[in-house]
């Protein structure tokens, strides 16, 4: 991922072609090498992580590194950066990125931009809060480290580079091969031993004292020092001391950093939930809001490509041009910095998303004031002519359901995994559960998304002997919410982004095969559905807990888009 810092000079000729993508400019790398790139499809400018040169088509090297960014392309999550694309042409395999502003974490610890203990907890629950997801998604990272994580502008944190993470049972990586960083390294993990979700949490911790100090727990002047030290001593936790460090925070670095996994804290559910605990102001959606507690960082700005040099001014000429132009650049001035408007609808692949401005909203039963950043979001659900658009540009299977239905009904029997693709194909996501309600129910937290009377007619849900049917995404126009979102009770349930485990009650609510357990992947459906009763009173702001893989057919989505 990008480190959007100052130009160094590209190991290719610019520009040049992966795919469709056009590499304009040159940001760093390793094994691989990242640049700012223009989608020639689209005109979206992304970052290309892209390797080749001497490896080879086909060879281990490139198919894990495709393998790997096909895995984060399956990863929709405010805390983890989005991934666009993962292919391999013309003897270079890439990773097409989301293009962030700001530094990366490593960046701003050494400017000193980050040092208080109110800025740096924000900043830890929200990498706490990526991990738990990919590790929910049984995908070890392996290499959590500052250069890896990136923070915008705003605070918002995100973890990049799965360049090293696997998923379990996955076989290209051979178990011997040593991976990771070592200062970040879990003893395990340098003994060659089969890496689990306890070796990121080792390195979390080294994470959190990196962070918090400045320092690291382990010292060594060569390799084989270091990793003596990280399997055999114990770590230097004096520099914890006397920095007004909470002990909640020394405590969970100390539990992290033990060298059994067994003695570590049992997983990153845990972790997030007492580093939750320790923020101070309380804490919005991450990646729909500005985090509080967290200062907004300078970012570097955009780059662009280099432009030929001006010719130099004679000094009198100048002097004459300021003067005549000084009026005219005043106006000038007041005209470009003027507010600009933010469009309420915009249109994309055929479909309207509506704003969702920022602000508080009224959320849950309880309707708590929750404040949560500016977004878009589809003003009906996905349609089954879009569905089938991206299933012919993608090779994605198409359900059979669509070939049943019209056009433009709702694609339903589509699992989760579908719709993030989907979204991610789109140049979109899945809404969070927070925007999804406060699309729903506006900034009053309203019961129901027209107001506060229960009314079935504004809704295809079912009630009393009378049956329903599934209805076409342009149904339901009466009942719409605050910013004009359509079919937001009922028709069919909606996937949204947030992960749950489902409990033995849920277990018997689905018939699948092989059947659903507890351990397995599950994230909220909201909204209800024509098929299925529910509370009225609670539709809108209550939820239902599936397994991801569940495909059926009062089961659809809608995406939305950051601003």
């Amino acid at each position: 991922m990008p480190k959007m810092e100052p130009a160094v000079p590209s190991p290719r000729a610019l520009p040049f072609r992966a795919g469709p993508y056009e590499c304009y400019h040159y940001l760093g790398g390793n094994l691989a090498e990242v640049y700012l790139a223009r989608d020639l499809r689209t005109g979206f400018n992304r970052a290309l992580k892209v390797l080749g040169g001497g490896y080879g088509v086909g060879s281990e090297l490139m198919q894990r590194f495709v393998a790997e960014g096909r895995a984060a392309l399956q990863c929709s999550h405010p805390n983890i950066v989005m991934t666009y694309e993962a292919e391999q042409a013309e003897g270079l395999a890439y990773i097409a990125m989301e293009q962030l502003q700001g530094a990366t974490l490593k960046v701003l610890l050494e400017r000193g931009e980050l040092r208080a203990v109110p800025e740096l907890i924000p900043i830890a629950w929200q990498v706490a809060c990526g991990l738990l997801y990919l590790h929910q998604r049984s995908i070890i990272h392996r290499d959590i480290k500052p250069e890896n994580i990136h923070i915008e502008p705003s605070g918002h944190a995100k973890i990049f580079d799965f360049g090293v993470a696997r998923q379990k049972d996955q076989q290209i990586t051979r178990e011997g091969q040593l991976v990771g960083t070592p200062l970040y390294m879990a003893p395990e993990q340098v003994r060659h031993e089969p890496v689990t979700a306890a070796s990121d949490v080792y390195s979390f911790g080294v994470l959190l004292f990196v962070m918090f100090t400045g320092r690291f727990p382990i010292r060594g002047v060569s390799r084989e020092e270091l990793f003596a030290a990280v399997v055999f001593y114990p770590p230097d936790l004096s520099p914890l001391e006397g920095k007004g460090i909470p002990t909640a925070v020394v405590e969970l670095i100390t539990q992290c950093l033990h060298k059994q996994p067994e003695l570590r804290p049992a997983s990153f559910a845990e972790i997030e939930a007492r580093l939750r605990s320790m923020v101070s102001i309380p804490v919005t959606v991450p990646g729909v809001a500005r985090v509080p507690g967290v200062p907004r960082v300078p970012g570097v700005p955009r780059v662009e490509p280099v432009r030929a040099p001006r010719g130099r001014f004679n000094w009198p000429l100048l002097l004459l041009g300021v003067l005549l132009l000084a009026g005219a650049g005043l106006g000038a001035t007041w005209f470009m910095n003027r507010p600009k408007p933010v469009e309420t609808r915009v249109l994309t692949k055929g479909v309207y998303m509506l704003l969702v401005p920022a602000g508080p909203a009224r959320l849950g039963g309880e309707r708590r004031t929750v404040q949560v950043g500016g977004f878009y979001i589809d003003r009906t659900e996905v349609s089954n002519e879009a569905y089938r658009e991206f299933s012919t540009a993608t090779h994605r299977e198409l359900p059979s359901s669509s070939r049943e239905l019209p056009a433009n009904f709702p694609i339903v029997n589509v699992a989760y995994e579908d719709a993030v693709a989907f979204c991610a194909w789109a140049d979109k996501r899945l809404p969070t559960d927070v925007e999804w309600e406060k699309a729903a129910r506006g900034e009053e937290g309203r019961l129901y998304p027209w107001g506060e009377e229960p009314r079935v007619d504004l809704a295809n849900v079912p009630h009393g002997n009378e049956p329903h049917e599934i209805q076409p995404v342009e149904s339901n126009l009466s009942g719409a919410s605050p910013y004009g979102a359509i079919n937001m009770l009922g028709n069919v349930w909606e996937w949204v982004a947030k992960p749950e485990q489902l409990e033995l009650g849920d277990l018997r609510e689905f018939v699948l095969d092989p059947p659903a357990t507890r351990e397995e992947r599950a994230v909220q459906m909201r909204g209800g559905s024509f098929q299925h009763g529910i509370d009225l009173g609670r539709a809108v702001w209550d939820f239902a807990v599936a397994p991801a893989r569940l495909k059926r057919g009062d089961v659809g989505f809608r995406c939305a888009h950051s601003l």
